[in-house]
């Protein structure tokens, strides 16, 4: 009797032992999933927008759609893709088994003292609770490979859109370093030419007043000599 306690005590602790890897390991995967969407998706979208909104060339010309418009696109799409599957992964699929609580096991315990002679209930109840920790370790271990699965997926699919976005890079480095080739005409005026003109300018109201104040002095001039003109 005391050694098949021992060996349900000793299995319980192995049980337990793996039931706590188990929650290790689903830890781990949402680490995994931040970091594949911090490095690679959130990158990966963030260069997609802004090759297309500073694109030069025409996306839905023939040589333009082969080389970067159809390779962007396709990039975009396997990046939703895989966003879908970490948010499934995150949330929707992450249904995992507990342990009983303890009302459960108080439940538990009085349906074996009802069923089970009283030498054996302690030898039952911990059956019971040894067939908990291993039906959960076995559904949760399951849905930790689902999910590490889907997680592996997801980080191909994003490296996959890598490989498209670097194929259509060239073209958008190629078009962008053309349009910057393109030189507006600029009609530049000397600046010696328009101080010459200026002073030009400025000399001819000046001559005109010196021409007007000339005018009038021979003007007055004149008038005072008939003015002065002796009497006969």
């Amino acid at each position: 009797m005391n050694e098949n306690k021992d060996i349900l005590d000793y299995l319980i602790e192995l049980s337990k032992e793996s039931y706590e890897q188990e929650k290790e390991s689903a830890e781990k995967i949402k680490d995994r999933i931040e970091l594949i969407s911090g490095l690679m998706i959130t990158p990966s979208l963030a260069l997609l927008i802004y090759l297309f909104s500073n694109y030069k060339g025409k996306l839905l010309s023939s040589f333009d759609l082969a080389f970067f418009s159809l390779p962007a696109t396709v990039s975009a799409i396997l990046l939703l893709v895989a966003i879908s599957i970490l948010l499934h992964t995150f949330g929707g699929g992450a249904k995992y088994q507990r342990l009983p609580l303890p009302s459960e096991i108080k439940h538990y315990f009085e349906q074996v003292k009802l069923n089970s002679a009283s030498e054996d209930i302690e030898i039952d109840l911990r059956n019971g609770v040894y067939n908990a920790y291993c039906e959960a370790v076995d559904f949760n271990s399951a849905v930790n490979i689902r999910r590490t699965n889907r997680v592996l997926l997801a980080a191909r699919i994003s490296i996959l859109s890598l490989i498209f976005i670097a194929i259509s890079s060239p073209l958008y480095i190629y078009r962008a370093a053309a349009s910057e080739k393109e030189v507006t005409p600029v009609k530049i005026i000397s600046p010696l030419k328009f101080s010459l003109e200026e002073s030009h300018e400025q000399q001819q109201p000046k001559a005109a007043k010196q021409s007007t104040k000339r005018n009038n002095e021979s003007t007055s001039g004149h008038s005072e000599s008939k003015t002065n003109v002796p009497k006969k």
